[in-house]
């Protein structure tokens, strides 16, 4: 599973975008549910590598 996540905070009276990431999270199912069982993120900075995990959802 591949998403997108932003940290947004509260600054001199406007939300702004602080940061923003890739993230991929390989799933593992257990006798007690879905569990993570690895998670890369990247930042969402213009490298070839946000971009390139962001595309393995493809």
């Amino acid at each position: 599973m591949v998403c997108e996540s932003l940290l947004i905070v509260h600054r001199a009276g406007r939300f702004v975008v602080a940061r923003a990431a890739a993230n991929r999270f390989e799933l593992t199912r257990t006798a007690d549910g879905w569990k993570i069982q690895r998670r890369v993120t990247r930042a969402l900075d213009g490298t070839p590598e946000s971009r390139d995990l962001l595309a393995l959802d493809r």
